[in-house]
């Protein structure tokens, strides 16, 4: 299995070369990744080559510099169990995924510490994320991703968490810094968070971490807090065009805990598992947070009904 060798040509020169002239930074390298390629290794190859791509992301990481690309093969698995995590710390990396959603690459965080310094650890300003599954490996783990203070402007596009129903991180994805979205992530039935034991599968943690975005994601989980959770006063925070179901008994799929947290909570569709519940969105006092059009139901064969109180 590898990366695949076909070029298209215009005249003599080849048509993938012409889009990424257009839409891809004209200086930024590409590094290839592919683990289960029969001539993958950190050690011999320079990861310049798709027909001798390196191992780990974590080796690619180290020898690119700030805006490269990362391009990651289909079928990769790598599973972290140093204790200190995945360092994501050159800024502008773009970390690529290629395949579907059973074979895209499976980034894995195990061994055997719980803390947020054992995570794939964005430190770095303006890192995007496409198609990469994020696994928990260890129980009780503090969260499968941060993005760190001083990481603004980290996106996540077509990514998926994952895990098992013995294994529960706390939280997937932990921001802590502002100007970042989360694009079509993508938690559905069947991978793992069915099961009890998880907090939330997004937490916006720490105050300043404003102007941030949860749209068009699938979340299906039992999350003792609720989907999406947001901790701290930030500005604008914008949670929009998602589809969250919460198993667990707590009733609730946005929690806005924090006070004077501003932005937009619009066309969402919600499922909570209890009949008669009707918290679908639970905002703290002192919450300015403003809702449109979202919709909650707590019972199969029935049809939502308008989350929040209509203005006057």
């Amino acid at each position: 299995m590898g990366f695949l060798n076909r070029q298209i040509t215009k005249g003599s020169v080849p048509i993938g070369e012409i889009r990424r002239s257009l839409v891809q930074d004209p200086w930024a390298r590409t590094l290839y990744v592919q683990s289960v390629h029969t001539r993958a290794s950190d050690s011999k190859n320079s990861g310049r080559d798709f027909n001798a791509p390196l191992k780990t992301l974590a080796r690619a990481i180290v020898l690119a510099a700030a805006r490269d690309r990362i391009l990651i093969g289909p079928g990769h698995s790598e599973t972290i169990t140093s204790g200190t995590g995945l360092a994501v710390n050159k800024a502008g990396l773009q970390i690529i995924g290629l395949g579907g959603p059973t074979d895209a690459p499976l980034i894995t965080i195990a061994g055997t510490v719980t803390t947020a310094a054992n995570a794939v650890v964005v430190s770095a300003a303006n890192v995007k994320f496409n198609n990469i599954r994020f696994g928990c490996g260890l129980d009780l783990l503090t969260t499968i991703v941060i993005v760190a203070g001083g990481a603004g402007g980290v996106v996540f596009e077509d990514c998926f968490l994952e895990t098992s129903g013995a294994v529960q991180p706390v939280s997937g994805i932990v921001i802590e810094d502002v100007n970042c979205r989360i694009s079509r992530l993508r938690v559905p039935n069947g991978t793992g968070f069915e099961s009890a034991g998880s907090v939330q599968a997004i937490l916006i943690s720490t105050t300043g971490a404003d102007f941030c975005t949860i749209e068009d994601c699938e979340i299906y989980g039992d999350f003792s807090a609720a989907n999406i959770a947001n901790t701290a006063a930030v500005v604008n925070l914008q949670i929009v065009r998602n589809r969250l179901t919460n198993l667990n008994a707590v009733d609730t799929v946005i929690d806005i805990g924090a006070v004077a947290t501003t932005g937009m909570i619009a066309h969402n569709l919600m499922r909570i598992a209890t009949d008669v519940q009707t918290t679908w969105i639970l905002q703290g006092a002192g919450s300015l947070m403003s809702l449109f059009e979202n919709y909650g139901v707590n019972n199969n064969q029935e049809t939502g009904i308008l989350e929040g109180t209509p203005s006057i």
